[in-house]
């Protein structure tokens, strides 16, 4: 068998058993028919879950239902118009309509991504549509099928498309960014069922059935995936049911990307607002057409019935249709909603007042006017003019459905106690004077947050001579928090170690006024959490990172807890409103712990385009700008921000405005803040000489600052790092330690130490004959954070250094013995693993020199070197001049000073050692261990008999 054939029948047990050749990602392997054409490609990126149809009479193929075995939940593919009604018994032709000629293949592999991620088509006509991730690659060859169904398993569908009854289509194209020869089919619900050798299972999914005219039209290689219909519904809503005939009334129409509208269609649509019913007459003052366009989701329209009626809202010649069952949702007074009621009383007289939307606890002026219907023509006139009429008021909530706050008018509360109870339907009864004109003023005010609604009515009677007239007229506003705070937070905290603090949501004015509604919305309104670090500022500083866990607002306050900040120094968390628009009303919040009060003033709108609210360099901050409670906000703010009406809006006309700042996010100067920590400190240490140090002699030592999770803080340094002492962890008594790590040697959240610093860590024994020791070293920051747990260890020795008496010849170099010794316990002994003493030649000390009769000599000796290995070592005296005899007194000076402190009778001058710890009870005058080591260096003269030499020869 050749290769070519190999391959061919590779090929048809792949397509019948429904197999990947050479696995998924495979790049060069394509499938061939029995005359050895390709049917699938080699190399298109696409070789992933191959799943194929086809009829080669040669082979004795006809495969027409088919699914990948590969493991997990697979697309079915089937020549046909529907799936099977049992997954039982499959055979390849089960439940299919036949392929028309020899030779036809469809053969379908995808991209490999995921098929629960979502991606958005960005060019051609399906530009703005969210697809998922996943593509698949269609190869045809010979006849395509009549009808070809594709079904595939909502197990592989985005969680957002199977949610809210929006319509799914199975979009293809001839390209695979899908920018042309598109086309859709709707899917439907359907059992996704499985075929295969020893498959018979089923799965609930969506099927679609794509026509002979599309798969021709790709021209045998297209493309397909899953879209969503983004416009899912729309939403007409308006202040109140009720209207009067001589007044339009202002609709909002809203076009949602989901059945909740927290997503919102900005795809561009069209379309007439209508309203119908029996009676009814309408006037449009600019048109019932509407257009909202690309990159919006909202407009208005205005709409005035100008007769009592009953009539209905709703829209017409809609430019997309929208994908849920219900496609209008109506809003008239009341929460929009898909049972909400549509219908709009509309009588000739009532109370005309609009409620501005506000900052919670904001006073709103308030103007109402009573109206009638003209006689003679359709406008509006006064109902009441010059008199002081008793107007039942009333208030209820809209969104959350419940409160616990009423409405205030004036100083009246609206409730049956006119107490800061809720809402109720007794309300009260307010004696309101109306001008000549109808008009009258009030003040209207809620301190809680949410979408409620004010409604007002009178019913004449015969004493105030207007009997039969009843007016009645309601408004819906939103009450926005002003801001947020951060409280309950620790004054100090531990990088990377849980702490926990509350988010409190807040009216206008204080940081007090609490808004117990906050979060009980219908969605549920948010925060986002953020931080500012003010301590460390500049180049250098490490942002780290912050995170904790929000919990749902309950009475306006939400718990955070398993806060932290991987890093140190000082942070400020900070919330800001996460939707960036209070239930729709363009009203935004935002806070950290100074809560709405104490904002930075930064700019006035006199000061025009030449003097905007400068942000400091690298925060980000919410920028407030207006007077009072009449503002806007705008929160994602940096650099030059310009204080005025064309950047913000106009929240007040006619008063002067001026701009307030607070960082949310970055670098910037936050007067409250948790100061956090390091968790720990990790020291290590460094012996001074090798594997060990001599007691007296400093050690280096290493201190990095951690946080909980083990990670160096690196902002350990400059003002936030802090001196640290050492001491001795191990409770040793044969000594002290003494020792520190000033906080300037910190970079980075490092600080290395080397044994030559001035508070390089020092332990001293008490008596010099103490055996070797180690010590744990501890650091502790004046703040309390300590090594406890990463303590450093040190192996200490007692050491000496011990010189010895020489004897030569006149003419040649003398050496004199030394030998660097420790304490056993016992006695003392050979320190060979000293590697780091270096005596100084200058530090030789030639006290004394002597001719033979112990006169004065006239000759000298110079020291030529000094060699030390393994512990032991000589000094070495070059040649007396002139071939002088007799002796030179020598010692080594291990002090810091210029003077030795031996024990020879006469005391030299040399350059100290500093090398202190190696002093020892040297000689007969010693009785303590501070002393000089010594020795005599004779020339011309015999070793002692001590010596014991067997034989010497001098060679001259």
């Amino acid at each position: 068998m050749s290769n070519a054939q190999a391959q061919q029948l590779e090929s048809y047990l792949a397509v019948k058993y429904g197999v990947t050749l050479g696995g998924n990602g495979a790049p060069a392997t394509s499938y061939l028919n029995s005359a050895g054409s390709t049917i699938w490609s080699a190399g298109t990126g696409y070789h992933n879950n191959i799943v194929a149809l086809g009829r080669d009479d040669t082979s004795k193929l006809n495969q027409l239902i088919s699914r990948s075995v590969n493991s997990g939940d697979q697309i079915t593919v089937i020549s046909g118009t529907a799936m099977p009604s049992s997954a039982s018994l499959i055979t390849p032709t089960t439940g299919a309509m036949a392929l028309a000629t020899d030779l036809s293949y469809v053969v379908m592999g995808d991209n490999g991504q995921s098929s629960t991620t979502t991606a958005t088509i960005t060019v051609g006509t399906l530009a703005g549509r969210a697809r998922s991730s996943r593509i698949w690659r269609l190869q045809a060859t010979g006849t395509v099928p009549s009808q070809l169904s594709i079904c595939v398993p909502d197990s592989m569908l985005p969680s957002g498309f199977t949610s809210g009854g929006s319509a799914l289509w199975l979009s293809t194209a001839t390209a695979q960014d899908f920018s042309t020869g598109t086309a859709d089919t709707t899917m439907t619900a359907a059992t996704c069922v499985a075929s295969g050798a020893g498959v018979s299972t089923g799965v609930p999914g969506r099927i679609a059935t794509v026509s002979n005219a599309v798969l021709n039209g790709m021209g045998g290689v297209g493309y397909f995936t899953v879209t969503r219909r983004l416009l899912d519904h729309i939403e007409i809503s308006a202040s109140s049911n009720s209207g009067v005939t001589c007044a339009p009334t202002t609709y909002t129409i809203k076009a949602c990307g989901d059945a909740s509208c927290s997503s919102l269609f900005t795809g561009g649509l069209t379309g007439s607002l209508s309203l119908t019913g029996a009676g009814v007459s309408t006037l449009f003052p600019s048109g019932a057409s509407f257009s909202i366009p690309a990159g919006s989701s909202s407009t208005t329209i205005s709409a005035q019935v100008t007769s009592v009626s009953t009539a209905t809202v709703g829209v017409t010649s809609l430019s997309l249709t929208p994908g849920h069952s219900s496609p209008v949702w109506c809003g008239l007074g009341a929460a929009a909603s898909s049972t909400g009621a549509c219908t709009m009383a509309v009588g000739s007289a009532g109370f005309l007042f609009d409620v501005p939307d506000h900052y919670a606890g904001a006073s709103q002026a308030l103007s109402i006017k009573a109206v009638r219907t003209s006689d003679n023509a359709q406008v509006c006139v006064p109902a009441f003019a010059n008199v002081t009429r008793a107007i039942k008021a009333t208030c209820a909530y809209v969104n959350p459905s419940s409160g616990s706050s009423p409405v205030q008018l004036g100083a009246v509360k609206l409730n049956a106690g006119n107490s800061s109870a809720a809402c109720d339907a007794t309300g009260q009864t307010l004696n309101l004077a109306f001008d000549a004109n109808g008009a009258t003023s009030t003040t209207a005010q809620y301190w809680d947050a949410g979408r409620v609604q004010l409604s007002l009515s009178y019913t004449g009677s015969v004493g105030t001579n207007d009997a039969g007239l009843s007016l009645s007229g309601s408004d819906q506003f939103i009450a926005a928090p002003m801001g947020f705070i951060v409280t309950d937070y620790p004054s100090v905290a531990t990088a990377g170690s849980p702490f926990s603090f509350k988010i409190k949501a807040l009216a206008w004015g204080s940081n007090i006024n609490v808004l117990p509604n906050f979060g009980q919305e219908s969605p549920r309104e948010g925060v986002v959490l953020d931080w500012v670090r003010s301590e460390p500022l500049g180049v250098g500083a490490q942002s780290g990172s912050f995170s904790g866990t929000l919990g749902l607002f309950s009475g306006g306050v939400a718990d955070v807890s398993a806060a932290s900040w991987s890093e140190v120094g000082r942070v400020s968390p900070t919330a800001r409103l996460a939707s960036n628009s209070y239930l729709g009303s363009g009203l935004t919040a935002a806070g950290n712990p100074i809560g709405v009060m104490g904002w930075t003033h930064c700019a006035s709108e006199a000061g025009g385009s030449a003097n905007p609210c400068v942000i400091p360099s690298g925060v980000m901050a919410a920028v407030y700008y207006g007077i009072g409670a009449y503002g806007f906000m705008k929160t994602g703010q940096s650099g030059s921000v310009p204080c005025s009406n064309a950047y913000f809006g106009d929240p007040a006309s006619g008063s002067p405005k001026a701009c307030y700042y607070t960082a949310l996010s970055g670098a910037g100067s936050v007067t409250t803040h948790v100061q956090v920590k390091p968790a720990r400190l990790e020291l290590a240490a460094t012996a001074a000489c090798g594997s060990f140090s001599y007691a007296g002699q400093p050690f280096g030592v290493t201190a990095r600052a951690k946080n909980a999770l083990g990670a160096i803080t690196q902002n350990y340094a400059g003002t936030v790092a802090r001196s640290v002492n050492l001491t001795d962890a191990s409770g040793n008594t044969t000594g002290s330690l003494t020792g520190s790590i000033p906080a300037s040697a910190f970079s980075l959240g490092v600080a290395s130490l080397p044994s030559s610093a001035g508070t390089a860590p020092v332990f001293s024994f008490t008596n010099k004959l103490t055996a070797p020791q180690t010590i744990s070293v501890r650091a502790t920051d004046t703040d309390g954070v300590s090594s406890n747990g990463y303590d450093a260890s040190q192996f200490l020795r007692s050491g000496r250094l011990q010189m010895s008496n020489a004897f030569g010849n006149e003419k040649s170099p003398l050496q004199v013995p030394l030998q660097l010794q420790y304490w056993s316990g016992k006695s003392w002994v050979l320190n060979g693993a000293d590697t780091c003493t270096v005596i100084p030649t200058a530090s030789v000390v030639r006290a004394r020199t002597l001719n033979h009769n112990n006169t004065p000599a006239s000759w000298s000796t110079v020291v030529s070197g000094i060699s030390l290995s393994g512990g032991s070592g000589f000094i070495t005296l070059a040649a007396p001049s002139f071939n002088g005899t007799g002796t030179v007194d020598l010692a080594i000076n291990l002090g810091a000073g210029s003077s030795d402190n031996s024990c020879n009778s006469v005391v030299g001058s040399a350059t100290g050692a500093a090398l202190p710890w190696l002093r020892s009870r040297q000689g007969s005058c010693a009785s303590s261990f501070d002393r000089d080591p010594s020795a005599r260096a004779s020339f011309g003269i015999f070793a002692p008999e001590t010596r014991k030499l067997i034989h010497i020869r001098d060679i001259y």
